[in-house]
């Protein structure tokens, strides 16, 4: 069963499981969307919090980096193309990011983060005896509409964003890894118990064969490319099962 941590929610203010935050609750006095709040911040304008309206001015800054990096590549979007495309200055910009970089990480987290409440829904869901097959497509289903659910958001988070500078490659590589421990307790519930490099290659496999279905043209239908992504996982888990049990028996 998959463990929540007290106090952690996710984008949509559902309890995030310990291994999207690292086991981590969110420091005193901040907020969900991640910003720290002080006293002045409750203080109203415009009928609105201070609070309120940062959050708000975050969630714009986000989303236009969604939007601005998907449709322009990463590398072909600037500052003053994310600031447009929000309706928002360069200083309110500075007033909730430091870098470029730094607006990328964070709409990418926070895909990710959406995306990981999801499947632990999903997962959730499948009670009783569920076959290894059923289990792994609702989880391939609920990963992609949740990534998809944000405009944008499967190119800019599994197509984009993986070249952009070290912070970028950092945040993809520990999404990877929090990804591949979800993996390896949920296959674990189940009395498995893969090697590293099982879990390792069932997360790149994930990873690059949805990167080559959406840079098709056309794209690979969602439809298609989960019942693609499902054999393909079940086939490097067996792999992986084989191979402990011939272990095992040498």
């Amino acid at each position: 069963m998959i463990t929540e941590t007290s106090g952690s929610r996710g984008p949509e203010g559902d309890a995030v499981p310990a291994f999207v935050t690292g086991g981590r609750d969110r420091r005193p006095h901040e907020s969900e969307h991640g910003c720290a709040t002080t006293a002045a911040d409750v203080r109203r304008y415009g009928g609105q919090t201070i609070a309120t309206r940062k959050a708000r001015r975050r969630r714009q800054f986000l989303d236009a980096a969604t939007r601005v990096c998907a449709e322009r590549g990463c590398f072909g979007c600037s500052l003053s193309d994310i600031c447009a495309s929000a309706s928002l200055s360069k200083r309110q910009f500075y007033e909730e990011f430091h870098t470029l970089d730094e607006v990328l990480v964070a709409a990418y987290a926070r895909i990710q983060d959406r995306a990981a409440v999801a499947v632990a829904r999903a997962l959730a869901d499948q009670t009783g005896p569920v076959e290894l097959v059923v289990a792994l497509r609702a989880a391939l289903i609920a990963y992609f509409a949740a990534i998809e659910s944000e405009p944008h958001g499967a190119r800019f988070a599994l197509l984009e964003v993986s070249g952009v500078g070290e912070l970028a490659q950092q945040q993809c590589r520990a999404h990877a890894h929090r990804w591949a421990g979800h993996i390896r307790s949920f296959l674990a519930a189940r009395g498995s118990r893969p090697a590293d490099d099982t879990v390792g290659l069932l997360t790149a496999t994930v990873n690059a064969v949805a990167r080559e279905g959406l840079s098709c043209v056309p794209e690979l239908p969602p439809s298609s490319l989960i019942e693609l992504l499902t054999s393909m996982a079940m086939l490097v888990v067996t792999r992986g099962a084989s191979a402990d049990h011939e272990a095992v028996d040498s």
